[in-house]
């Protein structure tokens, strides 16, 4: 039986994502983030990195592992983005807010993105 070769492409994927999830489980850990609400952190950061909000130059990397990321900030049981992942500015917020005492789901900013999408397309100067 012959084996198939990995391509490189794919090597790095899954590089990137065992750093990411290292990064989120060490954190989760560190402020005791609840399961939901690091599933919801990782999910947030792997969209910035695919609509490309979140580049090389956000991620702290020490040795082998993701120390920081800038725009993400933790307290126990919280993580605060201040990191724009939608480009869009929200209405009245200057900060998302992530925690297990409010848990809601992606779709529930779905409205606020289209509105502000809406908003900065129609409105250009």
């Amino acid at each position: 039986m012959k084996m198939s070769r990995i391509p490189d492409w794919s090597k790095k994927k899954i590089f990137r994502d065992v750093l990411l999830e290292n990064f989120v489980i060490q954190k989760s850990l560190q402020y005791q983030l609840s399961r939901n609400v690091s599933i919801h952190l990782l999910s947030l950061i792997l969209l910035g990195l695919v609509f490309k909000v979140l580049t090389i130059k956000d991620f702290v990397i020490t040795g082998n592992k993701i120390t920081t990321i800038h725009g993400f900030h933790f307290q126990t049981g919280r993580i605060f983005i201040t990191k724009n992942i939608f480009r869009t500015t929200f209405k009245n917020r200057n900060h998302l807010s992530l925690s297990s005492e409010s848990p809601q789901l992606m779709s529930s900013y779905w409205n606020i993105y289209l509105q502000d999408l809406k908003s900065s397309f129609f409105h250009k100067s």
